[in-house]
């Protein structure tokens, strides 16, 4: 009766050989690669004119842009992923805040 029970289930409900993992479409970031070595360039050859909070801007922005590249391209586990989309989440909201904050004093609090 049980084997008889394992042949019908086996009927309604086949085994997967491998469960599925699902296809990340993992390209060629030219675009990002480039943004990245930009901003670094922008960085290196502005670097004495900029002053603390264009400093820090600039770097949250690479450190954002490397953190999406690493996220797409490095091989982790599930929790590191996690953790490391959001790191790159943070540098990019800080980014952010910093690139508005820097528009109000440079524009509007004259």
């Amino acid at each position: 009766m049980a084997t008889q029970y394992k042949k019908l289930k086996n009927k309604l409900t086949p085994k997967q050989d491998k469960p599925r993992l699902p296809n990340r479409n993992v390209g060629k970031d030219y675009l990002l690669v480039s943004m990245i070595f930009f901003t670094l360039l922008i960085m290196i050859v502005a670097w004495g004119r900029f002053d603390n909070m264009n400093r820090a801007l600039y770097i949250f922005l690479a450190l954002s842009l490397s953190i999406t590249y690493a996220n797409r391209h490095a091989r982790m586990t599930d929790k590191v992923r996690g953790i490391v989309e959001k790191a790159g989440w943070v540098s990019m909201g800080i980014a952010t805040v910093l690139f508005l904050i820097l528009c109000y004093t440079q524009y509007i609090a004259d």
